[in-house]
């Protein structure tokens, strides 16, 4: 005869006892009809989910401003655009067609250069190892920020991270260490750090070697020389007076 989780956990030490939710009473779940599959719906689920956000907006803007100039300023557009055919039409020879292909060839280089220039920039998201979700470059440089602080030898310090895409990701520190700091420890710790954040917890690799600037913290020794030699003032005015 089976037992029950309440009779075994009477007799078993280490079992795990039920939890106090499993027989606690559910709440319904309000009944919710499925939309009709329709063009509509779909773009409207995609819209919402984020995955036809942009070009839904762009194509909607496009409608409303054609809307706009076929009621505003028809006549205007259309004489505009009645002198280009002309134009057209009266070079349509080998130089016209020359011009515009060189015109239509420095307007594809100028928007492939662009999206190229915005596909590769340095501070774009880092998408993480699983494929799933992305995370922006500053807050990482933030959190790597925020660990090295927690140090006693590091008084401030400063991060940089860089999306080197395929190469992973480049991390630059910049730290203001106490005169007391060891630096060889300071700078093996800015890697340790790196590998713990990019490598195990975001499956993300380092490009390179973390690039450490080091600077001591100046101290305040005009201060500490007016101490000092108020000190053996005092002293000798004592000794002067004894």
């Amino acid at each position: 005869m089976a037992s029950s989780p309440e009779q075994r956990a009477d007799h078993d030490p280490h079992a795990v006892p039920p939890s106090p939710l499993a027989h606690a009473p559910r709440e319904p779940v309000p009944f919710r009809p499925a939309l009709p599959a329709t063009p509509i719906t779909f773009l409207s689920l995609r819209v919402r989910r984020g995955g036809y956000a942009r070009p839904t907006i762009a194509i909607v803007l496009f409608c409303a401003a054609v809307i706009a100039v076929t009621w505003l300023w028809s006549t205007p557009v259309l004489n505009a655009l009645g002198g280009i055919i002309d134009l057209a039409r009266r070079n349509d020879d080998g130089r016209g067609r020359l011009l515009a292909t060189a015109v239509m060839g420095a307007g594809g280089a100028l928007a492939v250069t662009v999206a190229w220039g915005l596909a590769t920039r340095l501070t774009r998201p880092v998408r993480l190892a699983s494929g799933r979700g992305t995370i922006a470059v500053e807050e990482i440089a933030e959190r790597l920020r925020a660990m090295l602080i927690e140090r006693s030898d590091i008084v401030a310090a400063e991060a940089l991270v860089e999306n080197r895409h395929r190469s992973g990701l480049r991390v630059t520190a910049w730290l203001e260490v106490t005169p007391q700091a060891h630096l060889l420890e300071v700078t093996d710790a800015v890697s340790e750090y790196g590998e713990l954040l990019l490598h195990e917890r975001l499956g993300v690799p380092m490009s390179e070697p973390p690039q450490v600037h080091l600077t001591y913290r100046e101290l305040d020794l005009t201060a500490r020389r007016a101490h000092d030699r108020s000190d053996r003032g005092d002293g000798g005015a004592r000794r002067a007076t004894g």
